[in-house]
């Protein structure tokens, strides 16, 4: 499935009921505005941010985490530095302080950040960059079912479906919070006759493409038929959509 995004940055921000808002953003962004969004972050975020050895990762955590700040206090109208995180027993990140049914799950790789909006109770996505693997048949034996892996190694081209199932195994154990640790040998994905990709009730599976060579996924505890998605695109200006949040809040 591909959606189209939106460049329109401003938005409505409301959630309503059966709805999914994706945004995506370059995690690039000039000094000034890594700086505002550094004084954001809590004292527990400060700290991942300086566990990181490069300043390349480091940047990305800071602006990935700012920007959702930024998203998450304009759907709920509040300031971003005031947002409290709790986190599950496996890392999981949800909304401490807001007796709101608000969501929210985030993925970023390779300078690419995609987050998932949702009022439905369980939402994950994941986002990985294709990259050149050189053992692709060796990691689908690993952690795919052996159906996956049969159907896996049957391609000419095994790269795309690896991507495919890795993304809607990541996505789904992040939705239902379990994490990696939860096992991708563990989750079965249903691979269609015309090759799509679905999980049993009651689990909608989005596989999608961000960008070029960029694989999603968006796992969604509702029929597919019962849920709209709206995407919106960041486009290459993060300070320009810093500046406009900022001047609506």
């Amino acid at each position: 499935m591909e959606f189209i995004w939106s460049n329109n940055t401003l938005a409505d921000f409301i959630m309503r009921e059966q709805t999914v808002h994706l945004w995506k953003s370059p995690l690039n962004s000039s000094p000034q505005t890594l700086d505002y969004l550094f004084s954001l972050l809590s004292p527990d975020e400060i700290t991942r941010a300086e566990r990181f050895y490069q300043s390349k990762h480091r940047h990305e955590f800071i602006l990935a985490r700012g920007l959702l700040r930024i998203i998450l206090g304009r759907y709920l109208g509040t300031n971003p530095n005031s947002i409290i995180f709790g986190y599950s027993s496996r890392g999981k990140p949800f909304l401490a302080d807001f007796a709101h049914p608000l969501q929210f799950n985030l993925s970023h790789s390779a300078g690419l950040v995609i987050y998932a909006i949702s009022s439905f109770k369980q939402v994950g996505i994941d986002l990985e960059h294709q990259k050149k693997i050189d053992s692709v048949e060796d990691l689908a034996k690993r952690f795919f079912s052996p159906q996956e892996h049969q159907y896996l190694i049957k391609q000419s081209d095994k790269s795309p479906i690896f991507f495919k199932l890795w993304t809607a195994k990541e996505a789904y154990l992040k939705a239902t919070g379990e994490g990696i640790a939860g096992g991708l040998d563990k989750i079965i994905i249903n691979i269609k006759e015309d090759g799509n990709l679905c999980i049993g009730e009651p689990w909608s599976l989005f596989s999608f493409s961000p960008e070029t060579e960029y694989y999603g996924a968006l796992v969604v505890s509702n029929s597919q038929e019962e849920i709209e998605i709206s995407a919106f695109s960041l486009s290459d200006d993060v300070d320009r959509f810093y500046l406009e949040q900022d001047r609506n809040h």
